[in-house]
């Protein structure tokens, strides 16, 4: 997109996340690697609380804003982590509200204030804000709406009539959010993969196999971290020894249950819980790993079945409608009716009992390569100039 003269689109991104330096969740990688694509014609300011997570993007045209979230504040999250949270989202909302008035009150102009996960409500209520105060047109992208509970994903639906665009990253999600509420336009935009860091990641050839199995996501409940536990229960009891590697971020009192959990089903010897890591890691883990196992029932792209194909590994999930759009036509993807953990267990106990996985190690790359980041990027920049697809 080219730029003209001097003239630039100036864009307001708000965004808020949890208290974490690495990227732990995937609509904030879709923020990250679309932001670090920001092309000549616009200047983006982004507005995020510290320690920001976009860090390293590598462009000159994105300059970022930092806010802080009392430390005291969160140092409620070990004990009282529903509390904390639900009193973060009113601080941070407060705090980038302020942020968006002072520079208003300093003269500033956006054309475009751009929420790009507009599923967390601080970011998107200040953008409500902000697109009032600077009369700039207001684009949200959503990248799930199924993290709230149901009576309050209308409500969330709804605040987005306020936006003169709505971006949704899958046909299933545009079809959500029309469902509860969004009367305003909607287009669907996906979600890209870094297909060349995977393959850096994985070096050459196929890598040394330290587990069994990988889970990569937020623990909680939606994701199905209780189910995989005991999904995993009934892997061992067939095939003592077998490991399982879960990577994310994970809430404490949710930690301390599945570390109960663990304890429970005896299984304390075959689960590592790994946290959260950078990406580089992450996918060197991955590449180590046999199979994916994924049991969310929350997916609206699934950027981590993509990511595990992309290692080379067979993936093991729930027939979501969103695998329906991208990965369901590769032969690495095996699916399951949701919520039937035997046949997940089945399936699971077939494949490390097979020896030439290695036969998905060319398979799944070769599927994802069609998804990249710069196509993803390119379609949400015409977008924000008010062109893009309808």
């Amino acid at each position: 997109m080219e730029g003209r003269g001097e003239a630039r689109t100036r864009v307001l991104a708000l965004l808020w996340h949890a208290p974490q330096q690495v990227i732990a969740a995937g609509g904030f990688r879709r923020a990250f690697e679309v932001l670090a694509r920001t092309p000549e014609g616009f200047e983006v300011v982004a507005l995020d609380d510290r320690p920001t997570f976009l860090g390293g993007l590598g462009t000159d045209r994105v300059r970022v804003l930092e806010f802080g979230i009392p430390r005291l504040l969160r140092a409620l999250e070990a004990r009282l982590f529903t509390f904390e949270r639900l009193l973060e989202w009113v601080v941070a909302t407060l705090a980038m509200s302020w942020h968006v008035l002072v520079m208003r009150l300093r003269g500033e102009r956006f054309e475009v204030v751009y929420v790009p996960s507009s599923e967390q409500l601080p970011a998107l209520i200040a953008g409500i804000l902000a697109g009032w105060l600077f009369s700039a047109r207001l684009v949200a992208c959503n990248t799930n709406i199924d993290i709230f509970p149901g009576h309050a994903r209308r409500l969330v639906a709804r605040m987005h009539n306020t936006a003169d665009r709505v971006i949704a990253i899958s046909e299933h999600l545009a079809g959500e959010l029309k469902a509860y509420g969004t009367r305003a336009p909607i287009v669907v935009n996906g979600v890209g993969l870094d297909v060349g860091g995977i393959g850096r990641a994985r070096g050459c050839g196929v890598p040394e196999k330290r587990y069994d199995a990988v889970f990569v996501g937020r623990h909680d409940r939606t994701k199905g971290v209780f189910e995989l536990l005991d999904i995993w229960g009934s892997v061992v009891s067939e095939r003592e020894g077998a490991t399982l590697l879960m990577i994310g971020a994970c809430a404490p009192a949710v930690r301390a249950r599945l570390e109960s959990a663990i304890l429970r089903l005896g299984i304390g010897g075959n689960v590592v819980l790994a946290g959260t890591v950078p990406d580089q890691e992450k996918f060197e883990m991955m590449s180590a790993s046999r199979v994916c196992l994924f049991p969310s029932r929350v997916e609206e792209w699934g950027i981590v079945p993509q990511e595990a194909l992309a290692c080379g590994l067979p993936v093991v999930a729930f027939d979501l409608p969103a695998y329906r759009e991208n990965i369901s036509g590769c032969p690495g993807v095996f699916t399951l009716p949701v919520g039937d953990l035997e046949g997940m267990t089945r399936k699971m106990v077939e494949l490390l009992g097979e020896e030439d996985l290695e036969r998905f190690s060319q398979t799944g790359p070769e599927f994802v390569s069609r998804f990249g980041w710069d196509g993803v990027a390119e379609v949400e920049f015409e977008i924000l100039a008010g062109a893009g697809p309808t």
